[in-house]
């Protein structure tokens, strides 16, 4: 009877383990769906994507894993989004490398004005083992967070409501939005113009009721969020070739199976070059659409004097930013690669 008792509760624990590493099994195989929140509007090239992404993401895991995009502040503004996704509230993002510096400050020279002569040169550096590969591992590291893919979301442009740009001193007193980071706003100040800080979803009426003056961002950005409706001048200065990074949670991504995690790889890889390419088609476009609906462009051949511009924001970032929000030296190490 011992014999017969102790037979019969070994088989039921038998069974039972079996039944929780087959459920534990299939958890990790079974359908994943994970939120993925960004400011940026549908219309844009860096949304798009996104969507290109969660879409080659489910094609290439068999449907296994499905991506929820919430755009356009859906989820709250990008520091918001970047809290929600260290605290593990949702398992994706696209943020903005300026705020990913609030962990890695070597991530801001990515922000630095004149600084990368085009996309080509910032990506080198995204992608080189002692500048963006190194960094991207003191993410993991520091954050719990890792990038998926870079994105080149635009060259930055200024615009002004009623006056035209040739020369720093022509922005003297005139308020400029500027995202809320030293960087941004040294650059700015490089420029020769007051930085104002506005968040991005409240631009366009700041621009329209005359809180500040002008702005600047890449043209995609300028179109979607209609800030040419409210501005008279667009002055190519091209002053920051900008990325923007797609990142997921480490501990979301060390679940995965081996063949997941690569099929994300190749899905950013994928959605990396669509955007880029989206970004540099659009670009072309926008500014004949920009010329027809009455902005002045403004541009070396108008007189724009890039060389006075760059100059003088090399000498407020090396002034203000260089050694204090990234190491000292970055700068010209960066701007030699």
């Amino acid at each position: 009877m011992k014999l017969h008792s102790f037979l019969s509760r070994f088989l039921v624990f038998s069974a039972s383990f079996l039944m929780i590493v087959f459920a534990v099994q299939a958890t990790v195989h079974a359908k994943s769906t994970f939120k993925l929140g960004h400011i940026f509007a549908e219309t844009m090239p860096v949304a798009k994507a996104a969507v290109k992404f969660a879409d080659e993401v489910k094609k290439r895991t068999d449907g296994n894993i499905e991506i929820n995009i919430y755009p356009a502040s859906q989820l709250g503004n990008v520091k918001e989004i970047f809290g929600s996704h260290k605290m593990g509230a949702i398992e994706m993002s696209l943020s903005t490398y300026p705020v990913l510096a609030d962990v890695i400050p070597e991530y801001a020279i990515y922000n630095a004005g004149f600084l990368f002569r085009d996309w080509d040169h910032l990506k080198s550096v995204l992608e080189a083992p002692q500048f963006g590969e190194a960094w991207n591992q003191r993410l993991i590291k520091e954050a719990g967070l890792r990038i998926i893919y870079s994105v080149y979301y635009g060259v930055r442009h200024l615009t002004t409501s009623n006056k035209p740009v040739y020369k720093p001193t022509d922005l003297k007193g005139m308020k400029i939005r500027a995202v809320p980071n030293p960087i941004s706003m040294a650059n700015i100040i490089g420029m020769g113009g007051t930085p104002t800080p506005v968040p991005f979803a409240e631009v366009f009426n700041a621009l329209r009721q005359g809180v500040v003056d002008g702005q600047e961002n890449p043209l995609p950005s300028i179109w979607s969020m209609k800030f040419h409706e409210v501005q008279k001048y667009l002055m190519l200065t091209g002053h920051q070739v900008v990325p923007t990074p797609c990142l997921i949670s480490e501990k979301v991504w060390q679940k995965l199976p081996d063949k997941e995690k690569k099929a994300m790889t190749e899905a950013g890889k994928i959605a990396s070059s669509y955007g880029t390419q989206m970004t540099i088609d659009v670009e072309g476009d926008l500014l004949g659409k920009m010329k027809k609906h009455g902005i002045t462009v403004i541009g070396k051949e108008q007189g724009l004097d890039m060389d006075a511009f760059r100059e003088n924001t090399r000498k407020v970032l090396l002034e203000k930013v260089d050694g204090k929000k990234w190491p000292e030296g970055l700068y010209e190490k960066v701007r030699s690669f």
